[in-house]
């Protein structure tokens, strides 16, 4: 059972560069393992399966690289855990504080 692995965390970065970048032109691969540390083949691996998810497109060529498929408002944080985790789920844990128990219960 994954709650948040790196793979998660590092696919809400990538998902975070391109939207920035969506804004004026598409975002190669190199770019965004610059700007978040994360390496081009682990990116490749999460890129890929966020594409197959209809999340992000790509582009071939020279000016190519990746684009969000949708506005960014309509993303959400669920829809990229879920693509990424596959077996995303919360935990059985009983939240004591009512701010924490409030969180979880939606």
């Amino acid at each position: 059972m994954a709650l948040l692995s790196t793979k998660g965390v590092y696919g809400l970065a990538a998902i975070l560069q391109i939207a920035k970048a969506s804004e004026v032109a598409p975002i190669s691969i190199k770019e965004i393992a610059e700007r978040t540390g994360v390496s081009k083949n682990y990116l490749e691996q999460i890129l890929n399966t966020l594409r197959n998810e209809k999340l992000v497109c790509s582009i071939k060529g020279k000016n190519g690289g990746y684009h969000l498929a949708r506005d960014a408002s309509e993303i959400t944080f669920g829809e990229i855990f879920t693509a990424l985790e596959k077996d995303l789920r919360m935990t059985s844990i009983q939240m004591s504080d009512p701010g924490l128990r409030a969180f979880f219960e939606k």
